[in-house]
């Protein structure tokens, strides 16, 4: 952890921890905020899918 981060700036954008569940980045969030996510439609490119 750098000071940026102690101080609650984060500059970095990614990548994620994990490529299937993130984290995301949210422009203008702090630490402590919520966010809401409501997913309308999920489209899928191929008939099945892999995790591995």
């Amino acid at each position: 952890m750098d000071a940026d981060r102690r101080a609650g700036r984060v500059t970095e954008r990614g990548p994620g921890a994990h490529p299937l569940t993130g984290p995301i980045f949210v422009e203008g969030a702090e630490p402590g905020d919520v966010l809401a996510v409501h997913i309308d439609a999920i489209d899928f490119l191929m008939p099945l899918g892999v995790s591995g």
